[in-house]
């Protein structure tokens, strides 16, 4: 099964200011997510998000969180930051899902 990966403009913004080889760490682990076949979210400690009107979840990947969208064959990186303020702007979220 093929996947669709986009990352929203905001988060590609957000991924340039990530420390020097993060950004790689956290694209490799995206593609290794939808590109595995025999893959289990469960293994990639993935949580789906409460309160939003899409399907957001959430990926823990070392000190980072990666919130994206799954739909269908569609994945798209909404947002990404450092886990102390990733859960700050959340409410964007379903506004950036809604361009999809």
């Amino acid at each position: 099964m093929g996947y669709e990966f986009r990352i929203h403009r905001a988060a590609v913004t957000e991924l340039r200011k990530l420390p020097t080889g993060v950004d790689d760490r956290i694209l490799d682990k995206l593609e290794e997510m939808v590109t595995n076949e025999f893959r289990d979210l469960r293994d990639y400690d993935v949580r789906k998000l409460r309160g939003t009107s899409s399907d957001v979840f959430r990926a823990r990947i070392g000190e980072y969180r990666v919130f994206f969208l799954l739909d269908g064959d569609l994945v798209v990186v909404l947002h990404l930051d450092d886990r102390r303020s990733a859960y700050r702007s959340l409410g964007t979220l379903d506004d950036r899902a809604s361009e999809y």
